[in-house]
C-alpha cells in the first residue's frame, strides 16, 4: 500500500487485514511485516516469530532478535494485571512500537487514564469494555480497540470471565512509563 492512497482505500485495506481471513487474524502471533496506514500514522508490526521467516539483520542495518519468546513479565499486585512483554526496544532494536500480551482479571475496573502513545487492543479471549473519552465499546475476541494519545481510556472486564489481549503501543516507551507500577520478572 502506498502512502498517497485515499482514506477509503486505506480503510478497505485495514478491514481486509483484520477480517477473520485477514493477515492480522491468521498470523496474530507471527506478526508478518504489515504496514497499517490509519489517521496518517504508520504502524510497522514486528517480524515473524513463529515461522522463522525473519528479516536478516543486515537487511535493515538494525540489530534485533529474529526470534523471541518475549523479554519479561510485568505483574501488578494491586489489580492482578499481568503483561508479558513480547516486543520492545531490547529485542526489536528500535522504539517504533511495543507489543505485549495482557491478562486482565474478571471484575477489573481500571481508573481513567491516558497514554503517550497510540494503544491498540486485540482481544484474544474474554470480553473487555473499552471506554474511550466516556464512550463505551464492548470488545469480543477478534475485535480491536484503539486509543489515541489525546484520548482518555478506562477498561472494565465483566465479573464472569478474564480477558486476554494483545496490546500494541506506537511509538514505544509505554512499558518504561508503566513499569513503576509493576513487579518485573524474567521470562524463563
Amino acid at each position: 500500500m502506498q502512502k498517497n492512497n485515499t482514506k477509503k482505500e486505506k480503510d478497505v485495506y485495514i478491514k481486509q487485514l483484520i477480517s477473520p481471513k485477514g493477515l492480522v487474524h491468521k498470523y496474530l502471533l507471527s506478526f508478518s511485516l504489515c504496514v497499517l496506514y490509519s489517521m496518517n500514522i504508520t504502524f510497522v508490526f514486528a517480524h515473524d516469530v513463529l515461522e522463522n521467516n525473519a528479516v536478516s539483520k543486515s537487511d535493515a542495518g538494525i540489530k534485533y532478535d529474529a526470534k523471541s519468546i518475549g523479554t519479561e513479565y510485568l505483574d501488578n499486585k494491586k489489580s492482578d494485571v499481568i503483561i508479558k512483554v513480547l516486543v520492545e526496544q531490547s529485542n526489536l532494536g528500535s522504539s517504533e512500537l511495543e507489543i505485549g500480551e495482557i491478562f486482565l482479571p474478571a471484575g477489573l475496573n481500571s481508573a481513567v487514564h491516558s497514554h503517550g502513545a497510540i494503544e491498540i487492543f486485540y482481544i484474544l479471549s474474554g470480553q473487555l469494555e473499552h471506554i474511550v473519552n466516556g464512550n463505551s465499546h464492548f470488545l469480543k475476541p477478534g475485535m480491536i480497540g484503539i486509543v489515541r494519545p489525546e484520548d482518555t481510556v478506562s477498561h472494565k472486564v465483566p465479573n464472569d470471565e478474564d480477558c486476554r489481549a494483545l496490546v500494541i503501543w506506537a511509538p514505544g516507551g509505554e512499558i518504561d512509563r508503566i513499569k513503576k507500577n509493576y513487579n518485573i520478572r524474567p521470562i524463563n
